[in-house]
């Protein structure tokens, strides 16, 4: 464990520097815009252009790693980022602030893709499950701290822009200065929705519908929250609560998912997230005195159904890969995430515009409904895997990127891989996703991903 644990400690402290940042960042400027009086459509895409710069990020920051390497890259991002932060409290127009999510998403993609290859480089095969479980952890850990310290100053002064900045800035410290050999370049991501769709048609309808409606929960539940009255401390307590059921439900709704049908798990994750969307809705609008905590508790509870939805539906997808299309497969079902989170933000935005405030839940209990439909609908054309067939459950971090795909595949199997990701489209088709038949006999060995 020493051995494991000390050369990878300052990569694990520099990243949990990083996401305390990037936790705090994600709930301060909804808040923040909320208060500037920014129109709900501009905070929604604010949401969305998050989305895109974290799009770019993975597809640029390969390119930038093999131009001037792993350190430089390291040092543009953080500056990058850290410059970023600044300009939102000096700027205080929403137009300029959507395109600054952009570059903020672009900067944290590129930064987190770096780290994660970094430990990814270091791990060894019998290693590589502990310090994907760490940084699982820390991941989880310091985004909750980030999120809480919304309540340890008021959102209008620059103070927690400081601290967000400082974050930004010190994570590049005990990276910066780490011993670890500079990892593999990274594979660029190319998308093939046409063969991703004929993989797994719940995988790809999943994966869209997770980030449409997880993509506008994570851009406007602040604002919710915020406009049904929520002080500061209890709207950074709304969305920690959220985050905190998702975690604790992911690993047991995983592991039921190695037992029985994941499109099944999905199948009731999907129709309670629906239901409790629709009592978000209600609830406020019919018993306006609901107290704080009751949202909080209830929040929760919904976080339970929806985070565990990304890992199942990329498992799913991973019981019909082939292993050495594992990396690309799940790499272009992150994009498709992306996708649905950059045009999620936006729509709900519209929907809250429209339906005011409980416009938000509402639109995302609109998504999960139509998965509900289009999951019971595949359920009749193809039948599950066996238990023998399917690969082992993966959750992997929330905002992590591909870099740590190859950590979860090695984890999975056991194996290392013969080589370094290779993220691409492969030729031919590995099923027909309106055929009635039985499982492809090329299985997957593992899953993926939150």
């Amino acid at each position: 464990m020493r051995q494991t644990l000390l050369p990878i400690s300052a990569l694990l402290l520099g990243a949990a520097i990083l996401l305390i940042g990037t936790g705090l960042q994600a709930v301060l400027l909804p808040v923040r815009a909320g208060l500037e009086g920014f129109s709900i459509l501009s905070i929604g895409l604010m949401g969305a252009s998050h989305a895109v710069g974290f799009i770019l990020g993975c597809l640029i920051t390969p390119w930038m790693i093999q131009r001037v390497g792993h350190v430089r890259t390291l040092a543009v991002l953080s500056a990058i980022a850290a410059a970023t932060v600044l300009l939102y409290p000096l700027i205080l127009d929403e137009y300029a602030w959507v395109a600054l999510r952009v570059i903020t998403g672009f900067a944290l993609a590129g930064l987190a893709m770096i780290t994660e290859s970094w430990l990814n480089e270091k791990a060894t095969n019998t290693s590589r499950g502990l310090v994907f479980s760490l940084y699982m952890a820390v991941n989880l850990a310091a985004v909750m701290a980030g999120t809480l310290l919304l309540g340890a100053a008021d959102p209008m002064a620059f103070t927690l822009f400081a601290i967000t900045t400082i974050a930004v800035v010190c994570s590049l410290i005990p990276t910066a200065l780490s011993k670890v050999a500079a990892p593999a370049t990274v594979s660029r991501i190319r998308l093939d929705i046409r063969r991703l769709y004929q993989i797994s048609p719940v995988g790809v309808g999943g994966c869209l519908a997770v980030g449409l409606a997880n993509g506008a929960f994570g851009a406007l539940g602040a604002v919710f929250a915020q406009r049904l009255g929520l002080a500061t401390p209890e709207i950074a307590l709304f969305v920690a609560a959220s985050l905190l059921g998702g975690a604790l439900a992911q690993f047991p709704l995983g592991r039921l998912s190695d037992i029985f049908d994941r499109r099944k798990i999905m199948l009731a994750c999907t129709v309670s997230a629906s239901v409790i969307g629709i009592a978000l809705v209600a609830g406020p609008r019919f018993l306006p005195a609901l107290s704080p905590m009751v949202l909080i508790v209830g929040v929760g509870v919904y976080g339970l159904f929806i985070y565990p939805l990304y890992p199942l539906a990329v498992s799913h997808a991973n019981d019909f890969t082939p292993r050495d299309e594992f990396v690309a497969t799940s790499s272009g079902l992150l994009v498709v995430y992306g996708i649905g989170a950059a045009v999620g933000p936006a729509m709900a935005a519209l929907a809250m515009r429209q339906l005011g405030d409980s416009g938000l839940f509402a639109f995302t209990a609109a998504v999960h409904g139509v998965f509900t439909l289009f999951t019971l609908h595949r359920l009749r054309q193809r039948s599950a895997p066996s238990s023998d067939e399917k690969g082992s459950y993966v959750g992997i971090a929330r905002n992590s990127t591909q870099a740590s795909l190859s950590m979860a595949e090695v984890e999975a199997d056991g194996t290392e891989p013969e080589s370094g990701p290779t993220v691409g489209p492969a030729a031919d088709p590995v099923e027909d996703p309106a055929a009635e038949s039985g499982p492809t006999d090329q299985q997957g060995d593992v899953s993926v991903r939150h």
